[in-house]
């Protein structure tokens, strides 16, 4: 089986986090990729990047224009998926606060990802956080990328309850990993990924 992980940033929490999940699941015997994609929404504010740690491989840097293209050339090749991901793309941002713009990207970058998946022959995405990886991870899926989970934090995941882009997110989710130092976290995805 290949998992790939899916980050936009690399905080020192999540660096560290990643890592270790990586060594784990390396060590069972099971190849990993990491993937990075810097959201557009973040170039935008220079004070949200982190550094690349040095230890962890990632994708390619893909600048906006190639991004742009990643999404005509799907858009081309697999018009009746790409179709599927852009009605899936408008609802989300018809439920969200975030701009019509930062849901293309969002797409685009599942465009990026759907290739970078099946030239890798990625059997499973797991997106670290259940913010902008996530929403990529199932755009991915909707254009028939590999299945896909997401790990959130259980402040996270009190925060979304009633957010419909979060929501979707869960229900599409194969399964979501909870970071939470109560029980109570886990039963309350368990019943959201149940309906």
């Amino acid at each position: 089986m290949h998992i790939a992980y899916l980050v936009t940033q690399h905080s020192n929490v999540s660096r560290t986090e990643v890592k270790d999940q990586l060594y784990n699941l390396e060590e069972s015997g099971i190849e990993v990729s990491n993937y990075s994609i810097y959201s557009l929404q973040n170039e935008c504010d220079e004070s949200a990047h982190s550094p690349k740690p040095s230890d962890l491989e990632t994708g390619p840097t893909i600048s906006q224009t190639s991004l742009m293209g990643h999404l005509a050339t799907t858009a081309f090749k697999r018009p009746i998926a790409w179709y599927k991901c852009y009605r899936r793309m408008l609802g989300l941002w018809v439920n969200s606060s975030s701009s019509l713009y930062l849901h293309f990207v969002y797409m685009a970058e599942a465009c990026v990802l759907f290739n970078w998946a099946n030239q890798n022959q990625v059997d499973h995405i797991h997106a670290h956080f259940g913010t902008d990886p996530s929403s990529v991870a199932m755009l991915c899926h909707v254009l028939g990328g590999p299945t896909y989970s997401f790990t959130i934090r259980g402040s996270e995941k009190v925060e979304n309850l009633s957010d419909p882009l979060w929501l979707e997110k869960v229900k599409r989710a194969k399964f979501v990993a909870v970071i939470d130092e109560t029980d109570t976290g886990d039963q309350q995805i368990q019943l959201l990924s149940v309906k």
